[in-house]
């Protein structure tokens, strides 16, 4: 069975320049020098996107939480 699963980006921030708190708080490596952070309405979509940009891109996952409310709390 197919079945379409609409997500989307429900929060999103760039930081081009990722400070020393930043650095200590989620322990990245010094060769880094920037970080995103995002949320979406579907966490499964979110995981799939994540897993394909991380082979497709010179990115690096460093900490990846759930915190499932149910589909009426996204």
């Amino acid at each position: 069975m197919r079945r379409r699963i609409d997500a989307h980006v429900v929060m999103e921030k760039i930081i081009p320049r990722i400070t020393e708190e930043y650095r200590k708080l989620y322990d990245i490596p010094e060769d880094h020098e920037s970080m995103a952070v995002f949320s979406a309405d579907c966490e499964d979509v979110m995981w799939l996107a994540v897993d394909d940009a991380t082979k497709k891109a010179k990115i690096k996952v460093i900490q990846i939480e759930t915190v499932y409310g149910g589909v009426d709390h996204s």
